[in-house]
């Protein structure tokens, strides 16, 4: 197994919101495993989306189930928003709730609890953004 993490970098332009995410292993300047771009032009989408952190989690579940199960998601890094009434970070709660409803745990980062039952140890970190 080899852990790694996902970096998501965010742009909103004034008809524009484009997110840009790209996976690597951990520990090592490692090339891209997996790249992606999604553009949103914002007369034409459901905000809601965007502002939950719904299209994060779907980028990171399409991720999961392409690349190899031998890599197990360490950490998510998202950029704080310019403006979070536009697009905002998923909580740690409804990234848990989606990838476990999407029988996914065995490619997070876990360990059992006292009652024998997984516990998610996948951090989500929200960076600020510099400039």
């Amino acid at each position: 197994m080899q852990l790694f993490k996902i970096s998501f970098i965010n742009k909103i332009k004034p008809d524009t919101v484009e997110i840009n995410y790209v996976a690597t292993l951990e520990g090592t300047q490692s090339t891209p495993i997996f790249e992606g771009r999604q553009l949103f032009y914002r007369d034409n989408i459901d905000s809601q989306h965007l502002k939950n952190g719904a299209v994060a989690i779907k980028a990171i579940i399409n991720i999961l189930s392409v690349t190899s199960p031998d890599l197990i998601l360490d950490r998510v890094l998202l950029n704080q928003s310019q403006d979070k009434n536009i697009l905002n970070s998923m909580s740690k709660q409804d990234f848990d709730k989606a990838l476990t409803a999407r029988h996914l745990l065995n490619r997070l980062k876990t360990h059992l609890d006292d009652n024998q039952q997984p516990v998610i140890d996948t951090e989500i970190i929200t960076e600020m953004r510099i400039g």
